[in-house]
């Protein structure tokens, strides 16, 4: 955990390297104190623009544990997205255990503290407080709770409440004369977090803001800050001790048996390891579960219809959450897995993996040659779609295995990669007109045949006008995964049962 004090990278930037190619890393620079992009680069197109990246960037990092897995600095601002609640067989609504702190600081960043620009420095003190108090959590990441709605609308309300109320009063605040009063008065109010112990990510955080506003000239500004730092943190503390046990490692019986349902639609299966886990905390029978499981490791999974037959009467003691894969328009967004590290689903290993190949610009104008030996990198990959969900060591596996093939064949990027132009005549002529001119109808003479299906698809999902960029991006989606999964001779009604199709909208 040294990354929360000694960072590699500043702010979010981290999480930008992990979502975009590293040829783009150069788009993401670091100034004003916090990540910020290259807004006038043309690259920025390919993903809708700045304001559209960094919306699914929000996206991309809003699951459990985050901001350690990107090991991100102490005072990194939380996600202001609100975290996902999850819907159970049986209708109740739960949510990560670790994400209860990212619904705390969703209920501030909605609150009309917000609305006082001059209190946007405390999102980063907001930040140390909570990784402190997740550095004390038990319980592994993927752990679940039940979501209560209603608690956390009182919290918001309380602190609104007593937000309003301090606004109104003329009563005498704390005085602060230098750096070290505004310090001190912080850390008397803050958790001790065990890998900062001497405060030095908060300390940071005020010699920034005393450089842009020396405290000495605006003392005021401090002694608010620090008056509503004290009501958020109150009312943290208050929150934590009132609902302890959601906090804490879920002890035996202490809560009905919990466990994720992964798959399309209403969910299929489940990690073992996990079922087994809360099946033993819950004290239920298991010896018929662990001879389904037998020796599959952590990433082994049971499909539900087959748990109907093992556990009978059981099944009905346990509480199956519904778990979609959650994506952005690029990436998808990280499972927690029973061994407390990441996974994703399989599938979209592959389609990341083809995005890079697009990127890149592999296949424009590529010879059959060409084409045939990057698509049999692929083909060598084809194991991983009898998989379920890919641990994240094997997908950093699986990615220098791609890699290394492509040494082998000599793939190399284009000396003229091309990139999709703008225009307002939008329409199939002009997407197939765009398909020529990337090269992209040369090793794959099929390319065309998916266009008018792709644009139909776009114009009636998406209810907005079509983005030939990512139309572009599409059609070479399914070409490449048509020829790894099926044939070269496709048909554009073959497109319609592609996986493919589930990936690219699903998400919009």
């Amino acid at each position: 955990m040294s990354f929360l004090t000694n960072l590699k990278f500043p702010d979010t930037v981290s999480i930008y390297h992990a979502y975009l190619p590293n040829e783009y890393w150069d788009l993401v620079t670091f100034e004003n104190d916090e990540a910020c992009l290259k807004v006038a680069d043309p690259r920025l197109n390919y993903y809708g623009g700045a304001e559209k990246l960094c919306k699914e960037i929000e996206k991309f990092r809003n699951f459990p544990g985050s901001l350690n897995k990107f090991q991100t600095e102490l005072s990194t601002k939380y996600c202001t997205l609100k975290p996902a609640i999850y819907k159970t067989r049986k209708g109740k609504s739960y949510i990560y255990k670790h994400d209860l702190l990212a619904q705390m600081n969703y209920e501030v960043w909605t609150s009309s503290i917000k609305k006082n620009p001059d209190n946007m420095p405390l999102f980063p003190i907001v930040a140390i407080y909570l990784r402190t108090k997740e550095c004390m959590m038990g319980g592994a990441i993927y752990e679940m709770v039940p979501f209560d709605v209603e608690k956390f609308d009182e919290l918001k309300n309380q602190i609104e409440m007593r937000y309003s109320s301090f606004k109104k009063s003329s009563k005498k605040k704390k005085r602060v004369k230098s750096l070290k009063d505004v310090f001190e008065k912080f850390k008397g109010i803050m958790p001790r977090n065990k890998h900062d112990p001497e405060f030095t990510s908060l300390y940071k955080h005020f010699l920034k803001l005393h450089k842009k506003r020396p405290v000495g000239i605006n003392a005021k500004f401090f002694e608010n800050l620090l008056h509503v730092a004290s009501i958020v943190f109150d009312e943290f503390d208050r929150f934590v001790a009132e609902n302890e046990s959601w906090f804490l490692l879920n002890k035996a019986g202490s809560q009905e048996p919990t466990v994720r349902l992964f798959g399309e639609h209403f969910g299929n299966y489940v990690f073992g390891v996990e079922l087994l886990q809360e099946m033993r905390r819950a004290g239920l029978e298991t010896a018929v579960i662990e001879e389904a499981i037998g020796d599959s490791g952590p990433m082994g999974t049971l499909y539900y219809p087959e748990l109907l037959k093992l556990l009978k009467c059981q099944i009905w003691r346990i509480e199956f959450v519904i778990t979609p894969f959650r994506k952005t328009s690029h990436k998808a967004v990280w499972i927690p897995t029973p061994d407390d590290n990441y996974c994703i689903d399989a599938l979209d290993i592959i389609f990341e993996l083809i995005e890079w190949t697009h990127v890149k610009g592999f296949f424009q104008g590529a010879s059959d040659d060409q084409r045939d030996n990057i698509i049999k990198s692929f083909k060598s990959l084809e194991y991983v779609l009898k998989k379920d969900l890919v641990a994240e060591s094997e997908v950093n596996q699986i990615k220098e295995t791609f890699f290394e093939d492509l040494q082998k064949f000599n793939i190399t990027p284009p000396s003229n990669k091309k990139e999709v132009r703008e225009s307002s005549a939008l329409s199939v002529e002009y997407l197939i007109h765009e398909l020529s001119y990337l090269g992209l109808k040369i090793p794959f003479p099929e390319i065309s045949l998916f266009a008018n299906k792709v644009f139909q698809l776009m114009s009636k999902y998406l209810m907005e006008p079509v983005d030939m960029i990512h139309a572009v991006r599409i059609c070479h989606f399914i070409c490449i995964y048509s020829r790894i999964k099926y044939s070269t001779l496709i048909t554009p009604e073959v497109a319609l049962y592609l996986r493919v199709s589930d990936h690219v909208f699903a998400q919009k």
